[in-house]
């Protein structure tokens, strides 16, 4: 699902970077779609948010995302509403809305090339939508984009700050070692790790979410 990335005037990646962000954008669509393969999930957000209703499921709304005659831009505020902590605090709708924004993560990922990994980038997007307010409108994806973007570039000069100098992370063998991606589906261990962590602010107890999964027979 995730476009591959492609070059841009000025920045590029090396063949190594794009070869792992296309991987590692690929392995977030084949778990997405995993999810959603039986279409209970996207069902059920249907009928949770409605700007989802006109869309039979994400390939639908992958389609509109790239077509200028169909209105997607609530949907993906929809999805992104879904998947924030303090919103549904589904992982699988904020890993739609990441695999979504795969050009964006991409045209970052490149512009900021010489400074930072991409894998540094598509953990700033998944932390961005995570963090998202549930009532963030129709420029969700511009949004969480820009954000992206300045959230790259703050790691950075803070990381520049605190060591003195600025290291080239774009070819330091290094600086993946520290990166945090995002992997919340992989192991049991890692989905149970996340699913405790507590949203922003913490959640009222007595608030049920609509977005739960019911459990299979």
């Amino acid at each position: 699902m995730p476009l591959a990335p492609t070059a841009r005037k000025g920045h590029a990646l090396s063949a190594d970077a794009s070869s792992r962000l296309t991987h590692l954008l690929a392995s977030v669509g084949e778990h997405v779609n995993a999810e959603l393969g039986d279409g209970i999930l996207w069902h059920q957000w249907r009928m949770a948010d409605e700007r989802l209703a006109c869309f039979g499921g994400l390939h639908g709304v992958v389609m509109a995302w790239h077509s200028t005659d169909v209105p997607v831009r609530p949907a993906i505020a929809g999805l992104t509403a879904i998947g924030c902590q303090r919103g549904g605090d589904q992982q699988p709708a904020a890993l739609a809305v990441l695999t979504l924004l795969a050009g964006g993560i991409c045209r970052t990922a490149h512009d900021l090339a010489e400074v930072c990994q991409p894998e540094d980038v598509v953990s700033a997007m998944w932390q961005e939508i995570r963090a998202a307010a549930p009532q963030i409108g129709d420029r969700a994806a511009r949004h969480l984009v820009m954000r992206t973007r300045r959230e790259s570039i703050r790691q950075v000069r803070t990381a520049t700050t605190r060591t003195g100098n600025i290291r080239d992370r774009s070819t330091d063998p290094d600086s993946s070692k520290n990166t945090r991606i995002p992997e919340p589906w992989g192991t049991d261990e890692a989905r149970e790790r996340c699913a405790r962590r507590p949203p922003p602010g913490g959640a009222p107890s007595h608030v049920t979410n609509p977005y739960s999964r019911p459990a299979r027979p």
